[in-house]
């Protein structure tokens, strides 16, 4: 069993997410105390490339949790809205 902390970026990030998003992220967060490595139908989990240290993302409805694991612990850094593709040029954005 992991025990799972959050960060304070994650606490303000999360305080400003609609009630219904914050119900099913604190479901997916308590799956993340029994495996936080292996994707399942009800946990769509990836590692995440070139981190140091490893890093890992969690989809919960549009939402990307980003988190470590340390030994026993897993260490929620950060929540945000998935992006598609946006890329910034000049003062305009394009699908990239």
């Amino acid at each position: 069993m992991y025990s799972v902390l959050v960060s304070q970026t994650f606490g303000k990030q999360f305080h400003a997410i609609e009630e219904d998003a914050k119900n099913q992220i604190r479901k997916a967060l308590e799956g993340l105390s029994s495996d936080p490595f292996t994707p399942s139908p009800d946990m769509d989990i990836k590692p995440l490339t070139a981190t140091s240290p490893k890093k890992h993302r969690l989809m919960v409805g549009n939402y990307r949790i980003v988190y470590v694991v340390e030994e026993q612990t897993v260490r929620i850094i950060e929540v945000f809205i998935r992006g598609r593709g946006m890329i910034k040029q000049d003062n305009f954005l394009s699908a990239g």
